[in-house]
């Protein structure tokens, strides 16, 4: 039952033309299971088979060579960013998770009558890392990846008052923007259809997801529209609030 579930599932979500790390999530309940199936009944095995024995190393040394590759990456982005976490702890984070999977080697090499040694070693050295990322990879990772600041500016900027636009907004900012802020999009697709909705309030917003500054060069052209707010996400990406609020002098007011 659960091999068919996670085979169909694993299928169909790959014909997806679109693909998401969300749309995996209800196939993680059979793959749990057959991991949890695998790993009993390693226990009551005398050795591992072959292929069993090269797949365990490949997994146990995996993990080895992902915690030394992220001591230099630490060492590097918390002297530039700034985690808020002392170096040093961070890397005797790192030297848990290290000596975890070695003892997880060492286990697997003695052959012990089952695998609980190896299992229980690899668990806690794949935790520690775990651990390492969520206290420390994350918090770098939200900068760039999280809506909360750009949010926050909105709610800021945008009088309850005032509509708020969203133009051509993708599924992530139509679910973002009103989950952080409490407020809803006006969607529009079409610059005439904006100009149009915009030029009957005195005082309106719009927000954007862009991607390499396509549709912020678009709507500045119209000489209606400012910039308020601009977040960087993602590498080539950013999030950016444009209003047509005036100033003494008629042309649209810039918060920047």
């Amino acid at each position: 039952m659960a091999k068919c579930w996670f085979i169909t599932g694993f299928i169909f979500l790959s014909i997806a033309s679109t693909k998401r790390v969300l749309y995996l999530m209800p196939i993680f309940a059979p793959i749990s299971l057959l991991s949890a199936w695998y790993i009993d009944t390693t226990f009551t095995r005398d050795t591992f088979r072959k292929i069993e024995t090269f797949f365990i190393s490949v997994f146990a040394f995996v993990p080895l060579l992902a915690g030394v590759a992220v001591i230099p990456f630490f060492v590097y982005a918390s002297k530039k960013y700034g985690f808020g976490l002392p170096v040093a702890e961070a890397c005797w984070i790192i030297f848990l998770s290290l000596a975890a999977i070695s003892l997880s080697v060492i286990a697997l090499r003695r052959r012990r009558k089952n695998g609980a040694g190896f299992w229980a070693f690899s668990g806690a050295s794949i935790y520690a890392l775990l651990l390492l990322g969520l206290i420390a990879a994350m918090p770098l990772l939200d900068r760039f990846k999280s809506f909360v600041p750009f949010c926050n500016a909105v709610k800021a900027a945008v009088p309850v008052s005032s509509g708020l636009y969203g133009y051509q907004p993708d599924e992530t900012l139509r679910g973002a923007v009103p989950f952080y802020t409490g407020r809803f999009l006006k969607e529009t697709g079409s610059l005439t259809a904006l100009e149009e909705a915009i030029g009957k309030e005195k005082e309106a917003f719009v927000v954007i997801r862009d991607k390499r500054g396509e549709l912020e060069r678009e709507l500045l052209s119209t000489g209606k529209l400012a910039i308020v707010a601009r977040q960087a996400f993602d590498t080539d990406r950013s999030l950016v609030l444009l209003t047509n609020r005036t100033n003494p002098s008629g042309k649209p007011a810039s918060a920047e």
